[in-house]
């Protein structure tokens, strides 16, 4: 699959709706379900074992509706504004993982001052759990962000934060067996 057929696969299951999980939340909640990373909703880790623990949560829901070693796009959405800084910076999501060029996107706001533009990178790549697990901690620790994995084949989106995961599926079905395998995480 080529970036222009990841924009009609993207733009088919999410409309206009940027890549960046804040802005899915907002406009696709209803396909939509969240866990902590963490027992008792605590945001960051204070240890190895609690790191442990995000990264067992957060490879374990990634491989549930990514499926391991299936093809997905990993897609970084920065503010345009920062796309010079990003590009030249060997330490972010985009050089560490050779990220392409996307599309830029508006940000989805009522009102029109707050519309600003955000630019996305992208790179086929096949999940499997523990792969990205340098990128899953820096994103627990909130050193990355705007960071997300969506899987043309299931249609399905894996989108880490620090202090937890946000995941969309397709069906009723799918939200109600996260619910029923995940309950304990929520």
């Amino acid at each position: 699959m080529s970036i222009p057929e990841l924009s009609q696969k993207w733009r088919s299951n999410f409309g206009e709706t940027p890549p960046h999980s804040e802005w899915l939340w907002w406009n696709h909640r209803n396909s939509g379900f969240r866990i902590h990373s963490l027992p008792k909703a605590k945001r960051y880790a204070d240890s190895e074992d609690e790191m442990r623990i995000i990264l067992e949560r957060s490879n374990t829901m990634a491989s549930h509706v990514l499926g391991d070693g299936q093809d997905v796009w990993l897609i970084s959405s920065i503010p345009s504004e920062f796309r010079a800084e990003f590009e030249m910076d060997n330490d972010t999501p985009i050089a560490r993982h050779a990220l392409s060029y996307w599309c830029e996107w508006k940000r989805p706001e009522d009102e029109p001052e707050y519309q600003d533009d955000w630019t996305s990178f992208a790179r086929k790549l096949s999940w499997s759990a523990g792969k990205f697990n340098p990128l899953l901690k820096s994103i627990a620790d909130d050193e990355d962000e705007g960071i997300l994995w969506f899987s043309p084949t299931f249609n399905t989106v894996f989108a880490p934060y620090d202090g937890g995961v946000d995941v969309w599926v397709k069906s009723e079905e799918q939200l109600e067996s996260l619910y029923h395998t995940y309950k304990d995480w929520i």
